[in-house]
């Protein structure tokens, strides 16, 4: 192998190890709404329960900004 191969295999087991780093799940908006469904709501309030808020701003947020808000990006940080 060569050295850039064994240069990633390596940056890619140390990233596993590593607890915080992760992919952040992306939720979006389907075309023409302006709000997510009750569903991704509930979702959102499951995986970030210490933002009670979350839902209530998002419904307010997302009607003002149409096209400017199309989803949210939850990450572990």
């Amino acid at each position: 192998m060569t050295k850039r191969s064994w240069l990633l295999i390596l940056v890619i087991c140390l990233l596993a190890c590593v607890p915080w780093v992760g992919f952040a799940e992306e939720i979006r908006l389907e075309a023409g709404t302006a709000v997510f469904p009750p569903e991704v709501l509930g979702k959102l309030s499951q995986q970030c329960p210490e933002k009670k808020s979350l839902a209530t701003d998002l419904t307010a947020i997302m009607p003002g900004y149409p096209a400017f808000c199309r989803g949210v990006e939850l990450r572990q940080d």
